[in-house]
């Protein structure tokens, strides 16, 4: 499995450091042009940005693969279909927390940049009343949260590709039905969300009214990130068994 996650990032680094140079760049740019009125502006084309990217990439990454089978031909060793979609989970995993990472810094950065790195971690954010680092904390916890509900909707997508080209290999309207499929395991998916909420009783719960404070972050998607993880392991094993018992790799 490491073999297979060093040659998805292997095949990449080199988009990986175009982007970094370039958004480097830009935020010092955007820091220095706009000062502190740029901050924001850059936030959002930058999030924007990288989701994009990153949403086309991971997709990508499976679907190609399986497909063309251009990844698995690489390696002497035969790999299991756990290995391979492990491995595209964990390599879309460590990509995304990668980006998340990034971004946070190159904010950081910007902020860095426009108001010295003595007050970066001492102001408060936009004359609210939460220190800055507390900011970063609660768009990491959000970002987090995001990113684990992001993996979850992928590996429906990695599932209905693999049901598609395994179980419907045959069948007319293949697309079409895997298409159905991929619709219902959202829609079975977000029911299973509503569940840890309604358990622990959420109607109750005052409603937030100022920015919140990272228990209030954790209280909110704490259950949505536990959720997460257990969806994406089940998927995983779906898409796993499938490749392993239905696809001759």
């Amino acid at each position: 499995m490491l073999n297979l996650i060093k040659y998805e990032f292997v095949k990449k680094y080199k988009m990986f450091m175009i982007v970094i140079i370039t958004t480097i760049l830009a935020g010092i740019f955007t820091s220095l042009k706009f000062e502190e009125m740029g901050i924001p502006i850059f936030a959002v084309i930058l999030s924007i940005g990288l989701f994009i990217l990153y949403a086309v990439d991971v997709v990508q990454m499976y679907s190609q693969d399986i497909n063309r089978k251009t990844g698995y031909m690489v390696f002497m060793t035969p790999n299991s279909g756990y290995t391979i979609i492990g491995s595209k989970v964990i390599t879309a995993l460590l990509e995304g927390f990668a980006m998340l990472i990034f971004f946070i810094l190159v904010i950081t950065l910007n902020s860095t940049i426009v108001h010295g790195i003595g007050e970066v971690f001492n102001m408060n954010f936009h004359n609210i009343d939460i220190p800055f680092n507390e900011v970063i904390i609660n768009i990491f916890i959000f970002l987090t949260a995001v990113l684990l509900m992001f993996i979850e909707f992928l590996l429906t997508i990695y599932s209905a590709i693999t049901i598609r080209k395994s179980i419907l290999s045959n069948v007319k309207f293949k697309g079409l039905i895997s298409f159905g499929i991929f619709l219902l395991l959202n829609y079975i998916t977000g029911k299973i969300h509503t569940i840890p909420y309604n358990v622990l009783d959420y109607s109750n719960y005052e409603p937030i009214t100022k920015v919140p404070q990272v228990s209030d972050m954790l209280n909110i998607f704490a259950p949505a990130m536990v959720t997460a993880i257990v969806l994406c392991g089940l998927l995983t094993l779906l898409s796993g068994y499938l490749l392993e018992k239905k696809i001759n790799l």
